[in-house]
């Protein structure tokens, strides 16, 4: 986010993106810090500072599912509001680790999908 703090680019959330955050953030701590109380509320801390990092910085993206259709063969459908909420805030890139679930391709109706380090790359934040 420090790139995004430089105004190298202007990140782009919405409310599935936020909660699918979440839900990999949580799933991810329980394995590695498991589930008692005391490390969900480490958990919940950091989670917080995140977002509070992300403030100022983010703007939010609100589309109704489906408004924008996914391309023809993703193979979660769950991932298809990710696309919208990219189509509706303008986005040139959707900045993934998950690349399974990229359009064939890699771009679909002008939006490319990368990875994190390529996408600094990209917008001159990391040297290759």
């Amino acid at each position: 986010m420090r790139a995004a703090h430089a105004g190298l680019y202007r990140p782009v959330w919405s409310p599935w993106v936020i909660g699918e955050t979440w839900r990999v953030l949580a799933w991810k701590w329980s394995i590695k810090y498991g589930t008692a109380r005391d490390s969900w509320k480490s958990m919940s801390a950091s989670a917080n500072k995140m977002f509070r990092h992300l403030d100022g910085v983010t703007l939010l993206a609100h589309p109704a599912i489906g408004s924008f259709p996914a391309w023809p063969g993703l193979p979660d459908a769950n991932d298809a509001p990710v696309f919208s909420a990219a189509r509706s805030g303008d986005c040139s890139h959707v900045v993934s680790l998950n690349t399974h679930h990229y359009p064939p391709g890699g771009t679909y109706e002008g939006v490319t999908y990368l990875g994190p380090e390529k996408f600094l790359e990209l917008v001159g934040w990391l040297v290759p």
